[in-house]
This record gives structure tokens, C-alpha cells and sequence, in this order.
């Protein structure tokens, strides 16, 4: 072998070497950015304080979540600490003198106490059955649509968090919701909110909005129709007999003098 190809082999060795060494410290970097940690400092602030309140069970809970997460492992019992300690009222006396190891543990009690009582299938056959009544205004038929989706968004997220994509559990249930209020709407509200083809609840809410004031005006329109084919003139009043529809020279009741000379000869 030459010295010229040896020399050519011990360049492109050590140019791959080179090559490896920056790849595998360019692939060290990445891994540190993709992984960012939590102190406990900048963990306990995310924790709300918490009494007890149904209300506020999931949005505590998912703070909580989200620090144990984005901790090192051996700050987590640490954390733990600071959440039973952000506990007070009712969910202190609960937790008070119970030995708890896991923050898995904590959630079971929490959940048990204060949590949802409805269950998940629970959730889905109210929502399922949701229909408009017959004396409900359609901003109450969805506000009660939109009370159930969430709760069940809810539940179904506290239920089972590290197998469910929150994302995904949004959005189907979110598409059962639009689908439930529009098939539940009073007729002929449910035929031309469907015809729209709306793609969330909130735009089918409005659109069935837009539609009732369109059959207002309608239905309006149609009694001044009708009033003037009558010979109805609404706004004209008449100012022998003060009534409304027609002017004085069409007026057939008695003339305000006869009147007053009726009840003179009375007088009399």
C-alpha cells in the first residue's frame, strides 16, 4: 500500500471519528432540552390551595399531576409534602391522619370524598339523552349541553389519566355534544341547524340563535301582513275615539260633540 492511501485512510478515520464525536454531543444536547425538570421551588408554586371543593377537584388534581410529572423522581416524595400541605378544610381533615405514600394514593381519597359522583357511563346517557323541553330557551338547552360535556371530559380524565390523551377525549366527546344538541333542538330548529353542517357546539348554538331571530321577524312580518289586508293601520290613531287602525275621518264611532250633548240632556 502507498503512502499516499494510507495517509488517505488515516484522514477519513479520523474525520469519522470527528464526525461521531459532534453527532453524539448534538444527540446529548437534544435529550437534555426534550426532558426540562422542575425544581421543588418552581414545582410548589403550580399547586393551588385546596378545601374541599367539588368544583375545583380536577383542576387541583391536574396541577398536581403535572409538577409529579415534570419532577426528578427523588423530589417527588418531597412534592407529595407540599401538596398535603397546600390541603386545608374539609380536605385536610380527610387526609389528616391517614398514612399516604403516593401522590396516587392522595388522589384515590380526594376523588372518593369530593370527587364526581357520577360515573363515566353515567355521564354519556345523560348527555345522550339531552333534548330541548318544551319551555326551554335555546341558550339554556345548551348551556345545559355544555354542563354535561365537560363533566364528562372531567371524569373521564380523573378516571383513567395516564392511558387517555386529554386532546383526543376533548374532541370526541366534544363532537358527541354538537351532534346531541343539534338532533335535540325543537322543530324546525333542528332541521336548519343540521342543514348549516356547523363543526363545533358553540357555531350550532349561534346558528340556532340566528334562526329564531329569523322566524321572529318572520312571524312579524306575517301579522302586519295580515293587520293591513284587515285594514289594520298600525300607528295611525284615531283622535275622535283614541283608537289605534284608522284616522279620524274613518272613524264610525260618535263624534265627540254628540257625545258630550248626550250626557248634557242627561244632566238636564
Amino acid at each position: 500500500m502507498s503512502d499516499d492511501s494510507q495517509s488517505s485512510d488515516n484522514s477519513s478515520i479520523e474525520s469519522s471519528d470527528s464526525n461521531y464525536q459532534v453527532t453524539e454531543l448534538f444527540e446529548i444536547e437534544i435529550v437534555e432540552m426534550t426532558i426540562p425538570k422542575l425544581t421543588y421551588e418552581s414545582g410548589i408554586k403550580f399547586i393551588p390551595r385546596y378545601g374541599g371543593e367539588e368544583g375545583e377537584l380536577g383542576s387541583f388534581i391536574k396541577s398536581c399531576e403535572y409538577v409529579i410529572n415534570n419532577v426528578v423522581d427523588s423530589l417527588q416524595p418531597l412534592i407529595l409534602e407540599g401538596i398535603l400541605a397546600k390541603l386545608s378544610g374539609r380536605a385536610d381533615q380527610v387526609t389528616r391522619f391517614k398514612s399516604i405514600g403516593t401522590f396516587d394514593e392522595l388522589k384515590t381519597i380526594l376523588t372518593e370524598n369530593f370527587g364526581i359522583y357520577q360515573t363515566v357511563s353515567q355521564l354519556q346517557l345523560e348527555l345522550a339523552a339531552c333534548v330541548q323541553t318544551k319551555n326551554e330557551g335555546i341558550k339554556a338547552y345548551y348551556e345545559k349541553v355544555e354542563g354535561i360535556c365537560f363533566k364528562l371530559i372531567e371524569a373521564m380524565v380523573l378516571e383513567n389519566p395516564k392511558k387517555a390523551e386529554e386532546t383526543v377525549i376533548n374532541k370526541i366527546v366534544k363532537r358527541q355534544a354538537l351532534n346531541v344538541f343539534v338532533a335535540g333542538l325543537r322543530e324546525p330548529y333542528n332541521i336548519l341547524v343540521k342543514a348549516q353542517s356547523r363543526d363545533t357546539l358553540i357555531e350550532a348554538y349561534q346558528v340556532a340563535l340566528e334562526e329564531k331571530k329569523a322566524l321572529l321577524a318572520q312571524e312579524h312580518n306575517r301579522k302586519l301582513f295580515v293587520n293591513s289586508d284587515r285594514g289594520v293601520k298600525p300607528g295611525v290613531k284615531c283622535f275622535k275615539c283614541n283608537k289605534i287602525g284608522h284616522k279620524s275621518f274613518q272613524c264610525y264611532s260618535k263624534s265627540t260633540g254628540a257625545r258630550k250633548k248626550s250626557k248634557l240632556r242627561k244632566n238636564e
